[in-house]
């Protein structure tokens, strides 16, 4: 919950597990191993120096809205159950 927290307030974050919320790929967040090493200072800073020149705060606010939120999550569930009352809809007209 705090990745996401930290995405829809615009704060860039490291985490070493999976998170389904974000693609390997996002950018404003470092993923490092999940074991007992040190993090490497110098990785913090290349990624830090590959996104510096963003605008950070929007980007992420954005993706947040777009993804993290409670609409767009429960828009796949909305969505199926609109179908499902179409559907019964479709089938009770045609019975009358």
């Amino acid at each position: 919950m705090k990745a996401r927290e930290y995405c829809a307030r615009g704060i860039l974050f490291v985490i070493s597990y999976d998170d389904v919320g974000f693609p390997n790929d996002f950018p404003y967040m470092l993923k490092v191993p999940a074991d007992e090493s040190a993090v490497d200072i110098g990785q913090i800073l290349q990624f830090y120096d590959r996104i510096k020149d963003r605008d950070i705060i929007k980007e992420m606010r954005d993706y947040a809205e777009k993804n993290l939120s409670w609409e767009a999550k429960l828009k796949p569930v909305i969505d199926e159950i609109n179908r499902l009352l179409d559907e019964k809809e479709r089938v009770g007209k045609g019975r009358k």
